[in-house]
C-alpha cells in the first residue's frame, strides 16, 4: 500500500481511477488486525484498484474527508470522480471491525 498524500488524494478524488484508502490509527488495535485483510484484498485487486493507507497523523487528509469520517478504521472507495465511505458493519468484527467478505462485497459493487 502506498502512503496517501494530500496531492494524491485530490488527484484520485477528481480522477477516474479506482482506489481504496484505508484510514488507520497507530494505536488502534482494530486497525492492526485489519491490515492483513487489506493487504490480502490488495493482492486480489492489484490490477483494478490502487490501495492507499493514511494514518490518523495526516490531519490534512482527514480534514479533507472530515464530514464522512467517524473514526478508524475507515475505508474510503474512489472512482469516477466521486468517493464513498464504506459504512460501519451492522455487527462489527470484534478483532478487526470489518471482515474481508464485507469489504470485498463493496469492491465488487463499486
Amino acid at each position: 500500500m502506498q502512503k496517501m498524500s494530500l496531492k494524491k488524494l485530490n488527484e484520485i478524488r477528481d480522477g477516474t481511477e479506482r482506489a481504496l484508502l484505508f484510514m488507520k490509527g497507530d494505536d488502534c488495535h482494530l486497525c492492526h488486525q485489519f491490515e492483513p485483510i487489506i493487504s490480502s484484498l490488495e493482492e486480489d485487486y492489484k490490477n483494478d484498484i490502487k490501495f492507499f493507507v493514511c494514518s490518523n497523523e495526516y490531519l490534512e487528509i482527514s480534514e479533507e474527508l472530515e464530514e464522512q469520517i467517524n473514526g478508524v478504521p475507515t475505508v474510503v472507495l474512489f472512482g469516477g470522480g466521486s468517493y464513498f465511505v464504506v459504512p460501519d458493519p451492522a455487527v462489527p468484527d470484534r478483532a478487526s471491525w470489518y471482515t474481508r467478505e464485507y469489504i470485498d462485497q463493496f469492491l465488487k459493487e463499486w
